[in-house]
């Protein structure tokens, strides 16, 4: 019996650990060919590079808060709400388990084997299923993961054998597991909905080993692949963060995709565009040459504000170099001079031979300059070995070695 990785923040019972006994996995990638999952294939360098898994689920939302990406905040939209379009993330592919409430249920006790062998076994080794969605955790309990449309689901079945013994002495049993044959298949759903986890969750209510309040949790992470679910819960999302879509019909008329609208007391006429500067900043950076960029954005609201200007900086730079100016300047005017010597003395050098250089900037009379190579058509990409040896074990191991280009 494999435990759940409650160390993990995904699988924490302190935070949102599972508490309707459901967990799944999303991945964005197939990194391996030729096992008849997602479009993966060889030759490797050229036929599998950021490929796409077999695409069973979209995605429609990623609140950052609940999950285990290391993200502070925020949240991550999946949806084109305003087009009513959906499906526009790329393929991705989500795969889960569920199990009952009672804890001798053999869902239940093989909870954690399920979950390795959904995603160590059968998807990342099996099929080469890898890589989370941006801000989401790539496994965790439902309650931690992105909201998407649906997943697939495995359960287990299992054959065990108990041996039990009778001690006379204290009138007591003792019972002992001898053998255990584990199972693991699509899921058998309710309304023969099968390899569905919502399907296998409802199956678990009628059979009374589940809640209907928890599969209506469930639901609020799995909310059907029904067209128009998706960005309904893009949009019932967003209202919890005070983001209202206006539907006047002013708004309607005169707002685009870029624009926010006001609220119902204002004319069309009268809504403005808002404009984020890191958006402009970003945009300008792109103009191409001879373009003056603007300054960057500096509120000094932020979190990020740092006291002080580039200016302020600039002056104190200054000050501090003023007093080496002069040697510095002498220093590298006679860095030039030398420098012009040496260039000078190698052209001399391969005039008289009448050679051409080498790659490695020599010829046959050992007087070139390396700046000759400069005038030749070719490139010289250096390899260097280094000796990253090192030895193992109390009396000294196998020795390694590693190449550094």
């Amino acid at each position: 019996m494999i435990d759940l990785p409650s160390y993990l923040t995904s699988f924490d019972p302190d935070q949102n650990g599972c508490d309707i006994n459901a967990a799944f996995c999303c991945w964005v990638q197939d990194r391996q060919a030729n096992d008849n999952n997602g479009n993966c294939n060889t030759p490797y360098e050229s036929q599998c590079i950021d490929k796409d898994p077999g695409d069973n689920a979209n995605f429609c939302y990623t609140d950052h808060t609940r999950s285990d990406a290391n993200t502070q905040g925020g949240f991550s939209v999946f949806g084109d709400v305003l087009n009513g379009k959906e499906n526009i993330e790329g393929a991705i592919h989500c795969h889960g388990f569920a199990w009952a409430q009672d804890e001798l249920d053999t869902s239940a006790v093989y909870k954690g084997n399920n979950l390795f062998y959904v995603s160590l076994y059968d998807h990342m080794h099996q099929r080469g299923y890898v890589r989370n969605a941006p801000g989401s955790t790539m496994c965790g309990c439902s309650e931690n993961m992105a909201v998407v449309t649906r997943a697939d689901c495995t359960e287990i079945s299992a054959e065990q054998t108990f041996r039990f013994d009778y001690n006379t002495a204290n009138s007591a049993f003792q019972g002992v597991l001898i053998t255990n044959d584990l199972d693991f298949n699509a899921c058998q759903g309710a309304n023969n909905n099968n390899n569905d986890l919502e399907a296998y969750y409802t199956r678990l209510v009628n059979e009374g080993k589940q809640t209907t309040s928890n599969l209506a949790e469930l639901r609020k992470t799995l909310v059907g692949t029904a067209a128009g679910k998706c960005n309904q819960a893009i949009v019932d999302f967003m209202e919890t963060k005070g983001i209202v879509r206006d539907t006047s019909s002013a708004a309607a008329a005169d707002v685009g995709p870029e624009m926010i609208p006001m609220d119902d007391g204002i004319a069309a006429a009268e809504s403005v565009e808002v404009v984020d500067p890191d958006y402009v900043y970003e945009n300008n950076s792109n103009m191409g040459d001879g373009y003056e960029m603007p300054d960057v954005p500096n509120d000094p609201a932020s979190d990020f504000y740092e006291e002080g200007t580039v200016d302020e900086q600039e002056a104190v730079d200054d000050e501090k170099y003023e007093d080496d100016k002069p040697e510095a300047a002498n220093q590298e005017e006679d860095d030039e001079e030398a420098e012009d010597d040496d260039l000078s003395e190698g052209l001399d050098n391969l005039r008289e031979n009448g050679k051409a250089c080498r790659l490695d900037g020599q010829c046959s009379s050992g007087k070139c300059n390396v700046r000759c190579v400069e005038a030749e058509d070719v490139v010289s990409i250096g390899v260097v070995v280094v000796d990253d040896s090192s030895s193992t074990g109390e009396k000294g191991g196998e020795k390694g070695g590693g190449l550094k280009a």
